[in-house]
């Protein structure tokens, strides 16, 4: 296909193109909320757990906590390394 002079085609968009460093902002931004949200869970869930009906359902927040924690961690990591493979596991 030819274009007009002056215009080409779109610039790529794969992610092969993109750094990882802009890929990863948005995440990177957020890295605080989701610590904090990690934090506030494993403490509800801790607080649940006192209680004799709620000792069955605490490990569900706990355990979600725990995955926030460790993503805000993975998402700092990874974008401070600029590492592709990092930033997708």
């Amino acid at each position: 296909m030819t274009y007009p002079e002056g215009f080409g085609p779109p610039p790529s968009t794969s992610s092969a193109s993109i750094p990882v460093s802009q890929a990863s902002r948005p995440l990177y931004e957020s890295k605080g909320w989701m610590k904090l949200l990690g934090v506030i869970s494993i403490v509800s869930g801790g607080l649940s757990a006192l209680s004799i009906i709620g000792i069955v359902f605490a490990w569900l927040p706990i355990w979600l906590g725990v995955l926030l924690w460790k993503a805000g961690n993975a998402v700092e990591a990874a974008h401070e390394a600029g590492d592709a493979a990092q930033f997708l596991d």
